[in-house]
């Protein structure tokens, strides 16, 4: 009795035992409430057929997913999406870095600072208010690219109610705005690059191009990764907030995405269960993608 006594931790030492885990318990508690709880509840309402406000709630099962199957909007928003991050994705990488090195050889002068805050404005202007400017420009009576167009000898252009344009205008409207945010990772990432190691190549003849494809590059892989990734993540986010104000899907679907086609499934035709169904395809297929994305950095991308 008296061993055990002794062998008991005292107060001070059990709340030593515990204090990591209270240090953790908030982080574990809003990833319960906000991501675990939410994902679970998303699983349950996508074996449902209900509207939202209805007291009926109709358990259907896999239904949804199989109706989406065979929906051609949906399939139209998936191709859409996957065509989004085919140009959105690699101009989001290439532009950026290409800026970048293009400032990095300004040195520390002070116009650099300069072009890196016109070239950073788009990113902190919030996207509706892009969006608006954006409606004026692209305004097919007396916009300013018909004026230009029509000052060239053009016939201009409906823009946003042409089919085959109205696509790549949001894409482009998405790459003004998102560029200055990777320009300025991949702008640090390149200061961060050791003037000693550049120094040493250039002594021993190594060209810009030499020294970009051979060592800034390499060093800055880690960098480069993340702005992968991310970029990859919140594309379709992004691409979503651009559909919403300047075309809404339109013309004929021509530039819905996923994420649009799911907030009209929930928001519009108040249709939860096929919302969520849309919901749990898209998480999957992004914890996918970036899980190829982080196997192809293990072997790629080295920290140092």
């Amino acid at each position: 009795m008296t061993a055990a006594l002794v062998a008991r931790p005292s107060r001070p030492a059990r709340l030593r035992i515990l204090l990591p885990y209270l240090y953790i318990l908030p982080v574990v508690v809003l990833t319960a409430v906000f991501i675990a709880w939410p994902l679970i509840y998303s699983v349950y309402l996508a074996t449902l057929e209900w509207n939202f406000v209805s007291p009926v709630q109709k358990y259907v099962g896999l239904d949804n997913f199989l109706h989406l199957g065979g929906d051609p909007l949906f399939w139209n928003a998936v191709g859409n999406t996957v065509l989004y991050a085919a140009v959105l994705v690699p101009a989001l990488l290439i532009f950026p870095l290409a800026l970048a090195v293009a400032l990095s050889r300004i040195g520390n002068h002070r116009s650099r600072t300069v072009y890196r805050a016109i070239l950073f404005t788009p990113t902190v202007v919030s996207f509706s208010a892009a969006s608006v400017v954006w409606l004026w420009i692209f305004n097919p009576v007396g916009g300013v690219l018909n004026q230009i167009s029509q000052a060239m000898g053009g016939a201009g252009s409906a823009w946003l109610g042409d089919p085959g344009v109205a696509f790549w205008c949001v894409a482009a409207v998405c790459i003004w705005k998102l560029l200055g945010f990777n320009l300025l990772l991949f702008s640090t990432a390149l200061d961060s690059v050791p003037k000693v190691l550049l120094e040493a190549a250039a002594l021993d003849g190594a060209s810009g191009w030499t020294l970009l494809r051979r060592i800034k590059l390499p060093l800055i892989a880690p960098t480069f990764f993340f702005v992968v990734v991310s970029t990859t993540i919140f594309i379709t986010e992004d691409v979503f907030d651009a559909i919403s104000i300047l075309t809404q899907g339109g013309p004929y679907g021509s530039t819905t995405n996923v994420l649009y086609f799911l907030y009209e499934r929930s928001f519009k035709e108040f249709n939860v269960g096929e919302a969520s169904a849309v919901a749990l395809i898209l998480f999957v297929a992004v914890l996918m993608i970036t899980r190829l994305q982080f196997r192809f950095a293990e072997r790629h991308v080295h920290y140092s």
